[in-house]
């Protein structure tokens, strides 16, 4: 975990460089604003007992007012599973996570964003009892454990209209990776 939070930094050295390519502002008097734009991403999230993939949708602000601040929301998944149950019934296991948040320009093409994470571990599992009539099945029933979290990272605008991302997620504890474009 301190190693994660030790590569943070290890971006900023990106904002240095910032790319003199597709330059998005505009001067508006005294004002510097930047055109709206939307990034798409995909995301990766390692984690010990089963990596989740998901996406991201993070549109910067429409507001000529707050021209620096935007948001995002995502949505990521894992793998379902079997899991060990009593005979002769059946379990599978399944986690998703959804995360919203704001993010901030810092300079040119360097954004820090921070969010909520809502962490869900599913578990459907049945006895194998099932109704008595033609062509029945089993009855599943479902079991939800939410764990909260915070995440925070760094998104870097690299030219042609990609985007990498790297952050800390506490709900996972573990790095998010991001890649998308823009």
């Amino acid at each position: 975990m301190r190693a994660a939070l030790l590569s943070l930094p290890l971006m900023l050295p990106l904002a240095l460089q910032a790319s003199p390519f597709e330059n998005s502002n505009k001067s508006r008097g005294d004002k510097l604003t930047r055109q709206p734009y939307a990034m798409l991403a995909a995301d990766y999230i390692p984690m010990d007992d089963g990596d989740l993939w998901g996406i991201t949708l993070a549109p910067t602000h429409y507001d000529p007012h707050y021209p620096e601040w935007g948001y995002y929301g995502g949505f990521a998944w894992g793998g379902s599973s079997h899991a060990p149950w009593p005979e002769p019934g059946r379990a599978k296991t399944r986690r998703y996570m959804v995360r919203f948040g704001v993010s901030r320009r810092l300079v040119s093409d360097l954004n820090l964003y921070g969010g909520v994470v809502r962490l869900t571990d599913e578990l459907r599992y049945t006895n194998m009892v099932t109704p008595r009539h033609v062509g029945a099945e089993p009855i599943w029933h479902t079991e939800n454990e939410h764990h909260w979290g915070g995440e925070i990272g760094l998104r870097y605008m690299l030219p042609f209209n990609l985007a990498v991302g790297l952050g800390y997620n506490s709900a996972t504890e573990s790095m998010v990776f991001t890649l998308g474009v823009h």
